[in-house]
């Protein structure tokens, strides 16, 4: 389509052109005869010169031209190490980050003369090169270079680029034949310390490859105290080994187990740092950053782990500030033991309200848990009416049968006619509402899930985006969810292998994991490689029985709330 006064300039035919005069075309401004001129020059049966390609781009003043050409050059098969290196030494980025990914072939092979020589010291040279995209496709390129000076290469790019995730991801593909070289170049950065998740990711990278002499002597570098005390990149860099090696359902006692001598006794010095990360975690007068990475090494030895448990429990109470809070609580859901049901349950009392949530949650995640917290409202510790209606219905359809006669003898009974209910709440169209009533009962019942005027969670639907509804559809949405509802905000539960069950929508997926978005609006990222089971509810998140909270009184005066301006 072109307008109706316009001429369009005529297509040229680029089959009927010379071998010289297609070569040319390699340098025109229009992106499809350059592509067309590069396919019919790789397809014919003449070659162009060499020097006709290299005059090109030599003097074409676009870089996408000059990429163009060693692409052709590639095409045609004639790619040598002076033509990599010539366009290695190119003045723009974009064609040297070409270059480098050119210059894979040859690193694959011992070199033969002086030039493929020079071209290995050309890269290694790109280390320190003023464009991030350079060194990251160097990162990856490096991957296919089986000689030492890489992985220090690899390690420089680290260092220089901890801030990048790209690069980051970049040097760890490349990473599988270096390890022992990317370890000790990062570990000799003492200056700003090593970045702690790729330092893990290489520890657990050494462990998997059966590496035990490079993972030793990391090890040793990670447990060394500097004057009795131990920097954060070495809390953090132990915390996030650890959480991957959990993760593949392992543990520190299970990896002393089977390793060599030299591991073994690398391994036993991280109880110092085990030690000093339980002393930061309850000292008032450490940093909060410092307390959040010590409280991801509680409960990591086997020997401690009751001992950790209690420790983790007592940050649990409202004089530690909130992020500490939820970092144990985190912490303490990970920890499969028992006595986790009952330290959450001993502190229920001096719990405020989003913390209720999360530590309900929390307790469902796991068989035990969920017999202590029933237990606990049996015997009168927790009342009945302290238990959220979300939690309340993943209680009355647990998968086990006896869990769910339990919670039916202590919940109150909901009415099985979801539209005889709403029939009878239809007074509440007679009803006068109090806002400011209705916005006690929205943080008291809804907040959790749902947000409201800057308020709450956004785990179900922003409850401004419903307001100007007709009160027949607020009744039926709230009094009997299942109705009708979006597919996004189905109840899913997730078994992994180190036996946790969690529940919520699921909030994202990947390739690789899934993100379950639980009620409190707390998101847990699950890899798929840790899921046993993934099951849908065919049910809204959003509970039924709120008639047992919400008298009608109640209910216009929530309606009222969400109405008003």
């Amino acid at each position: 389509m072109y307008p109706e006064d316009a001429k369009p300039r005529p297509i040229p035919r680029l089959d009927q052109l010379g071998i010289t005069n297609l070569t040319q075309r390699l340098a025109s401004t229009n992106g499809w005869e350059r592509d067309m001129a590069q396919r019919l020059l790789i397809q014919g049966s003449k070659r162009p010169l060499e020097a006709d390609l290299l005059r090109i781009g030599a003097n074409d003043s676009s870089p996408k031209a000059r990429i163009q050409v060693l692409s052709t050059i590639e095409g045609l098969g004639m790619l040598t190490p002076a033509i990599v290196l010539y366009g290695l030494g190119d003045r723009h980025p974009a064609v040297k980050e070409f270059a480098v990914r050119l210059a894979e072939p040859f690193l694959r092979v011992p070199p033969k003369n002086g030039l493929e020589r020079n071209l290995a010291a050309a890269l290694l040279r790109l280390v320190d090169d003023g464009s991030v995209r350079v060194r990251w496709q160097l990162a990856l390129t490096l991957g296919e270079w089986n000689d030492p000076r890489a992985g220090r290469a690899l390690a420089q790019i680290a260092l220089k680029d901890r801030d990048d995730p790209r690069t980051q991801t970049a040097v760890l593909s490349s990473a599988a034949h270096h390890v022992a070289e990317l370890l000790d170049g990062i570990f000799a950065d003492t200056k700003s310390g090593p970045p702690a998740d790729l330092l893990a990711q290489l520890l657990n990278l050494a462990i998997a490859s059966r590496d035990q002499a490079s993972a030793a002597k990391a090890f040793e570098q990670l447990a060394k105290p500097s004057e009795d005390k131990y920097a954060p990149w070495q809390m953090a860099t132990t915390g996030e080994f650890l959480d991957a090696l959990e993760r593949r359902g392992s543990g520190l006692e299970e990896l002393q187990a089977n390793a060599s001598a030299g591991l073994k006794k690398a391994l036993g010095k991280l109880g110092g740092l085990l030690d000093y990360a339980r002393k930061t975690a309850e000292t008032a007068a450490a940093s909060e950053g410092d307390r959040l990475l010590a409280i991801q090494l509680l409960g990591r030895g086997p020997a401690s782990q009751p001992e950790d448990v209690l420790r983790l429990g007592e940050i649990l109470r409202p004089q530690f500030s909130a992020p500490v809070q939820q970092a144990a609580l985190d912490r303490l859901k990970q920890i499969n033991n028992p006595q986790v049901g009952e330290t959450l349950l001993a502190g229920w009392k001096n719990y405020g309200p989003s913390l209720r949530t999360e530590v309900l949650s929390a307790l469902l995640s796991r068989l035990e848990w969920v017999r202590d917290l029933l237990g606990a409202i049996q015997s009168g510790r927790i009342a009945a009416a302290e238990v959220s209606p979300v939690h309340q219905q993943r209680l009355l359809r647990h998968s086990e049968e006896k869990i769910r006669q339990q919670a039916g003898k202590l919940f109150a009974a909901r009415n099985p006619d979801r539209q005889k209910l709403i029939e009878n709440y239809a007074v509440v169209n007679h009803l006068t509402g109090n806002a400011e009533r209705g916005a006690a009962l929205y943080r008291q019942n809804c907040l959790a899930c749902h947000q409201l005027k800057g308020e709450g969670n956004s785990v179900g639907p922003d409850l401004g985006t419903v307001a100007d509804k007709p009160v027949e559809t607020l009744l039926v949405a709230i009094l009997d969810p299942n109705q009708a509802f979006e597919t996004r905000y189905i109840n899913y539960t997730a078994v992994t292998k180190s036996g946790r069950e969690l529940s919520g929508i699921i909030a994202a997926e990947t390739p690789n994991s899934i993100t379950l978005r639980n009620t409190g609006g707390a998101d847990e990222v699950i890899l798929r490689s840790d899921l046993k089971e993934l099951t849908s509810s065919k049910l809204s998140l959003m509970p039924e029985g709120l008639e047992t909270i919400l008298k009608p009184q109640d209910m216009t005066d929530l309606i009222a709330y969400i109405r008003s301006k």
